[in-house]
């Protein structure tokens, strides 16, 4: 009976050693997954931080142009024209893109920008513009004088 007792004793203490090793394997093998979670955490949230931090200084770099361009005035004008070779109307017309909200989002877009580029395409948005510039400047033509009867 005492060695049964002792052998049966034997094989517990054997069986509770190979589950404590398994049992620290395992802890061991989540305590690295856990790290190398944590490190993948860290430098996804470093790379949103440096993209929000770009995004940022985009902005108030966009923010400053605006700004820029807003207070030279007339002198501003001169002064852009010369430095960058851009004509007056050009200074003007980013003047009003930057004032108009739905613009300024139109010409962020790329696929807007990609359409710009496009010789046709330009060519048909000035004669659009051109047309809309004639016919806002236009007197109203009067009505005939038979519709102006009938009313």
């Amino acid at each position: 009976m005492q060695s049964t007792y002792s052998h049966l004793a034997n094989l517990q203490n054997a069986h509770i050693t190979s589950q404590s090793g398994q049992i620290a394997r395992a802890q061991r093998t989540n305590e690295h997954i856990v790290g190398q979670l944590t490190s993948l955490k860290i430098g996804a949230y470093e790379l949103e931080s440096h993209q929000r931090g770009d995004d940022g200084e985009g902005r108030v770099r966009e923010e400053l142009g605006k700004q820029f361009i807003a207070e030279l005035g007339g002198l501003g004008r001169v002064l852009a024209t010369a430095k960058f070779g851009m004509a007056p109307e050009m200074i003007e017309l980013a003047e009003i893109v930057n004032a108009s909200p739905e613009l300024l989002d139109a010409m962020k877009n790329p696929e807007v920008r990609k359409i710009l580029r496009d010789e046709k395409t330009r060519k048909e948005l000035a004669a659009l513009l051109v047309m809309a510039a004639q016919s806002a400047t236009a007197p109203p033509t009067p009505p005939p004088a038979g519709e102006s009867a009938a009313a």
